[in-house]
């Protein structure tokens, strides 16, 4: 019974308050963000989606499928014609994970957005790009967080996308 509880996966995947932290966070939480999550109080635990039938798939963020499932993607678009205002808006919102989105610090999600040419490729200053991850410079002693914009659960992450048109 104790394989199928989340507390079964906290010794791995969470540190504890007393340990290094950068930026005045643990560099593993996942314990915690998931009991501070809707998937606590709808009683999803951790093996619900990486071990489902007792199996451990380590289906996570390197998993396409796995990764689809844990966010909303939306996005809006005021278009123009040319020599005009465009305006887009993308959005991904942390609707299936149990903790923040992505989890480590390796992996990162992009929001991109931008004007192509005939050949597919960004034409020059039409490029936006908003990357979601926690990135941790690891060079300096201590080690630095130089930026977290992972997503929490429930919350969204926004890419605004204002150019004339080409």
């Amino acid at each position: 019974p104790f394989f199928e509880t989340s507390e079964f996966c906290r010794g791995c995947h969470q540190h504890e308050s007393n340990t290094l932290k950068i930026g005045g966070k643990t560099i593993e939480n996942t314990y915690v963000e998931w009991l501070e999550s809707p998937a606590y109080d709808e009683g999803k635990t951790c093996q619900s989606c990486h071990m489902p039938n007792r199996q451990h798939l380590c289906k996570g963020i390197h998993d396409k499928e796995m990764t689809d499932s844990g966010g909303d993607v939306q996005y809006s678009v005021d278009s123009s014609v040319k020599g005009k205002k465009f305006f887009a808006s993308l959005s991904l919102t942390n609707t299936g994970v149990g903790h923040m989105f992505p989890k480590y610090t390796t992996p990162a999600v992009y929001l991109k957005a931008a004007f192509l040419d005939k050949d597919g490729k960004a034409i020059a200053g039409h490029y936006e790009e908003e990357v979601i991850q926690r990135r941790l410079n690891m060079s300096t002693s201590p080690w630095t967080e130089v930026f977290d914009t992972r997503v929490a659960p429930g919350k969204s992450a926004i890419l605004e996308f204002d150019r004339v048109v080409p």
